[in-house]
């Protein structure tokens, strides 16, 4: 059976430093850094209780809706590490998640797939090669 753990949260709002300021002050998350991505979204890395949360802004012609997979406000993913990601899917789906996006390659070392859990919860699940970040 794969093996599982927490690897962080994202989410996606107006003012992603404003959010993280709140995460620093109330849970003492950490600020490891502040970037601009290439779609022009301003993302903001937090290091809190022993995960990740990433907080971007929508790019400026998104369309996000409630109950859209990758395309909604608040809470857009949570993400799960493994060590056997074409396990941890066959048992995810058992389990009553459909794939909504299968295995790709993120980036060196790194393979993804999102699963969509039932409630409508996004999850991405991350299999990392030793040493890749």
């Amino acid at each position: 059976m794969a093996k599982f753990w927490f690897d962080h949260l994202h989410l996606v709002v107006p003012n992603p430093e404003k959010s993280a300021e709140f995460y620093v002050k109330a849970f003492g998350a950490e600020k490891v850094g502040t970037q601009k991505t290439p779609d022009g979204r301003v993302r903001v890395d937090l290091n809190i209780v022993g995960g990740r949360m990433i907080i971007n802004s929508p790019v400026p012609t998104d369309t996000r809706q409630p109950d859209a997979p990758r395309k909604r406000y608040g809470s857009e993913h949570w993400g799960m590490k493994t060590d056997d990601l074409e396990g941890a899917i066959k048992a995810c789906t058992a389990a009553g998640a459909a794939i909504v996006q299968n295995v790709t390659v993120a980036r060196p070392g790194v393979r993804i797939a999102f699963i969509m859990a039932p409630d409508n919860v996004l999850i991405e699940i991350v299999e990392m090669k030793e040493g890749a970040k």
